[in-house]
């Protein structure tokens, strides 16, 4: 159970520095975007992320390619004891000893957590656990290897607990998710 800073900080040492080492040779000169919305949603979630990086070769597309379920996977547990950590310092309590991410995933949709662990600003709060709580089942995918990454176009795909295919998350989208996570830092000291 993540509930300090310092615990959080330790947890993710190796997921933050795989982030902060690859991610700028993973970006283009784009503007990227991860779309949250869904034909049964009313409302959703756009981000928008500018990057800009000067690497360039065949060699940087196939490392990226190669690396993307690693970053993923880096980024999304980074994400999600983020989160954890978010919902301990409210005073959020778990049904058990520890968060499930089921558990994690209805609390975000729910908008709990301390917002001022990252910012101030309310609709970013919520836009970042609306982008937990939509890639939860990427991540089971990845975690569980069901998931499928192409290398022609590159994007992630895999199925839900039901079987059902999964939105695939494009290449954009999950260099988006790479920088929404990588900044993820915290604003607050705890107690």
């Amino acid at each position: 159970m993540i509930l300090t800073v310092e615990e959080f900080d330790e947890a993710t040492l190796f997921e933050r520095l795989a982030l902060d080492r690859v991610r700028p040779v993973l970006g283009d000169e784009s503007t990227d975007e991860i779309d949250l919305r869904s034909p049964d949603q009313h409302g959703g979630v756009i981000m928008h992320v500018r990057l800009h990086c000067s690497v360039s070769g065949d060699a940087v597309n196939s490392l990226a390619v190669a690396l993307t379920p690693l970053l993923f996977g880096a980024a999304w547990k980074t994400l999600d004891l983020f989160v954890e950590l978010a919902l301990n310092l409210a005073g959020t309590k778990p049904k058990r000893r520890n968060w499930t991410i089921n558990e994690k995933v209805t609390a975000a949709q729910g908008g709990l957590g301390l917002c001022s662990l990252l910012t101030g600003d309310a609709a970013l709060w919520r836009a970042i656990l609306c982008t937990y709580a939509a890639t939860h089942q990427h991540r089971h995918c990845v975690v569980h290897r069901t998931a499928q990454f192409s290398s022609q176009a590159v994007q992630l795909t895999g199925v839900d607990n039901g079987g059902a295919a999964l939105r695939p998350m494009t290449k954009n989208e999950l260099d988006a998710f790479l920088v929404v996570t990588s900044g993820c830092k915290l604003t607050q000291a705890s107690d």
